[in-house]
């Protein structure tokens, strides 16, 4: 499963991003060419069922919370194996209903709160 599908321009040919996109219910990808600046990416964009239904959007966060407006405006269900994942970004980033947590969320933000 991913969620943030990241890969190189030299890596791929044709169809094998379609391919890679087609394991996973949905997430952002990243493409950026092989030798290029660190965050200067050449593609970020948002994936549902293998379908890429948005492209070229200016970041990672910005697609991340596009993400959640999507799901939010499809009325769709957050995938099973990713509800921890999107209760994070939900709850701990973006401050969105956050005071009841999971046990599982609440552990991973008092580690990275613990951590700074």
């Amino acid at each position: 499963m991913f969620f943030l599908y990241s890969t190189n321009i030299q890596d791929i040919e044709g169809d094998d991003i379609q391919r890679d996109l087609q394991n996973s219910t949905m997430g952002v990808y990243v493409i950026n060419k092989e030798g290029g600046e660190i965050g200067a990416d050449d593609d970020i964009g948002i994936y549902v069922e293998g379908e890429i239904i948005l492209d070229n959007i200016g970041s990672v966060a910005q697609a991340c919370a596009m993400m959640l407006g999507v799901i939010y405006v499809m009325n769709m269900a957050y995938p099973k194996e990713l509800k921890y994942s999107y209760e994070f970004i939900q709850k701990v980033l973006l401050k969105m209903d956050g005071e009841r947590l999971s046990p599982k969320v609440l552990g991973l933000k008092n580690k990275i709160i613990a951590g700074l």
